[in-house]
């Protein structure tokens, strides 16, 4: 086994070596993926037939439980609650095929909230609200 002398590298070198694979395995391990994303759109297309029109939805990464959340941000959840709101959401999933997304990765945020109005001032959807702009 060769020393950290021999190798060429530092020890200090080396950890930030291992620190940087690891990161990249990660960031890799935790993408977000095309089949997440059209799960998301299927869903809010689905909330939409149904009359639940969420004024804004995304992804959202949480790194202290390492998952993507879908957070739809609904103005419905403030009047009606969200135990109400979560139950529409279950029976929308239901409804879809596979049931492509799990409720678990629903998160309900209030149109208001600072992030989804920090969100809407920077990204916009098109009307058709099938893609970004």
């Amino acid at each position: 086994m060769k020393t950290h002398e021999q190798s060429g590298l530092a020890k200090s070198d080396q950890t930030q070596e291992r620190r940087l694979a690891v990161g990249e395995e990660t960031m890799v391990a935790l993408a977000l993926t095309d089949e997440m994303i059209g799960a998301g759109g299927a869903l809010v297309r689905k909330l939409d037939e149904r009359g639940l029109r969420p004024d804004d939805a995304f992804w959202l990464y949480s790194s202290d439980t390492e998952q993507w959340k879908l957070v739809i941000a609904e103005v419905m959840f403030g009047k009606q609650g969200p135990r109400a709101t979560y139950k529409q959401i279950q029976n929308a999933i239901a409804a879809l095929d596979n049931e492509p997304i799990a409720l678990a990765s629903v998160t309900l945020a209030r149109p208001d909230a600072p992030l989804v109005a920090s969100l809407r001032s920077v990204v916009r959807t098109r009307p058709d609200r099938k893609s970004v702009v």
